[in-house]
């Protein structure tokens, strides 16, 4: 270890190897039994009757409609007093079909819609048409001439847009990655300072459990650190506020903002929740 250390370039970031937070106390209810809630031979049925739509498209090669459900109870506790007891669930309905096109290349499309309940899963009814829908767009695809090399301005709609803020703005604002020589250090040094538009502000909120009538996966009431989940205003009025934190203090940043996150069997580290972006300017797209 000491050999590691005296060969490394001197870190920038001097912060401690772990903070000192306030332990959490709650023990909710058990989590009802998956079987209590989800009917298997009910949701067997409406699987196969959706799955049945492909049946009169032959150029699709693969398809699938499947669901995925989880009901567990999370327990944490901690040496420093942390003891959390509380039911998760988790549902995902979800598509995915292939095709390939007369030059040879394979294409596929996949959708889906999670909940934290089975009553916030679409109808059958309201699936099926997201089903038609990808099988519409398949077909198209098939027909659809190659793009050729293009470089130059894009715009960016719908699920692309938010996939493209979650990938090059929302990791490089997660606490941890600020002191990785491995991680890109975009915003690092950026605390204070304009980093998008003015009209643009971004709050990564784990406390808001629906856009809407849209329930958000990114919901949670602790983190894997047994700290309770908050509100980040990461950029307000496009100037950089914040990052997100888990017990992985940085430079400027002492204490986690329940954040801290992880996948079964991995260590927590700072990772986004709900990642909301919101613009005080509104414009119409050329239609």
């Amino acid at each position: 270890m000491k050999a590691n250390v005296a060969v490394k370039a001197e870190e920038e970031d001097k912060a401690g190897d772990f903070s000192d937070d306030k332990p959490s106390q709650r023990v909710g209810e058990k989590a009802k039994p998956l079987s209590d809630q989800l009917d298997e031979t009910k949701w067997g049925d409406v699987l196969r009757r959706l799955s049945a739509a492909f049946k009169s498209h032959p150029q699709i090669l693969r398809s699938s409609v499947s669901l995925q459900a989880a009901s567990v109870t999370a327990y944490f506790v901690d040496s420093d007093g942390a003891k959390i007891r509380e039911p998760r669930f988790f549902a995902r309905l979800a598509v995915w079909g292939s095709i390939r096109a007369d030059d040879g290349m394979e294409l596929d499309l996949f959708d889906d819609a999670e909940a934290t309940a089975v009553s916030a899963l679409p109808t059958e009814e309201e699936f099926a048409k997201r089903v038609q829908t990808l099988i519409d767009k398949l077909e198209k695809l098939r027909a659809a001439p190659s793009i050729e090399p293009y470089a130059g301005p894009a715009i960016i709609t719908h699920r692309a847009a938010g996939v493209f803020f979650h990938e090059i703005f929302g990791h490089r604002i997660e606490g941890h990655r600020q002191k990785d020589a491995d991680e890109g250090h975009t915003f690092t040094k950026r605390i204070g300072q304009q980093v998008v538009p003015e009209f643009i502000s971004v709050t990564d909120d784990p406390t808001k459990r629906n856009l809407g009538d849209i329930p958000l996966n990114g919901y949670y009431q602790f983190d894997e650190e047994g700290q309770p989940a908050q509100k980040v205003n990461l950029v307000e009025n496009g100037v950089l506020k914040a990052f997100l934190m888990g017990r992985s203090p940085i430079k400027g940043f002492a204490h986690s903002n329940g954040h801290g996150r992880a996948m079964q069997g991995l260590k927590p580290v700072s990772r986004q929740g709900n990642l909301l972006v919101d613009s005080s300017s509104r414009c119409r797209l050329p239609s």
